[in-house]
């Protein structure tokens, strides 16, 4: 078939039971292939586990870069133009591939706190202040319903 292998950038990652166990490596022909504990796809850490496990702390963090250099960079512009910025280039880095993705109940918090954080920093709300009623307000959804109404969208196009 005339496939050809780099073993140099081919890992193997495992799930379910197997996890915990220490598996040998693999060889094609003389070339070895490493076992890992996590791969990155794209933008997506994926974590060997019992079951399939995502890691966000590199989405968030892209999250808040981008954040950071659209509020830098918009300081005396008003704030609903602020925020159609942050809809328009920061939220889709924490949508990216969400549809595939089964997140557990601590990463959608998590990744819920960081779009709440960006209307804290937009509109000038404390940490400790809700933003959950001034974000239904402006007719806007929380992250836990934009994700909702991503994963639905993708399963009705499925």
């Amino acid at each position: 078939m005339d496939l050809s292998f780099n073993c140099k950038k081919s890992v193997c990652i495992r799930f379910g039971r197997v996890c915990k166990y220490a598996i040998t490596d693999m060889y094609i022909g003389s070339s070895k292939i490493t076992w890992c504990n996590s791969i990155r796809y794209l933008i997506v850490n994926i974590e060997s586990s019992s079951c399939f496990k995502v890691d966000t702390d590199i989405v968030r963090r892209k999250f808040f870069a981008s954040c950071n250099a659209i509020l830098s960079n918009s300081v005396h512009k008003a704030e609903l133009l602020r925020l159609q910025l942050m809809e328009d280039y920061s939220l889709p880095i924490l949508l990216y591939c969400v549809a595939a993705i089964k997140f557990t109940d601590t990463q959608l918090k998590a990744l819920n706190a960081c779009w709440n954080m960006a209307f804290c920093k937009i509109f000038g709300f404390h940490r400790w202040e809700s933003v959950k009623t001034f974000i239904c307000g402006l007719c806007r959804l929380d992250f836990k319903h934009v994700y909702a109404l991503r994963c639905f969208k993708f399963w009705k196009s499925v």
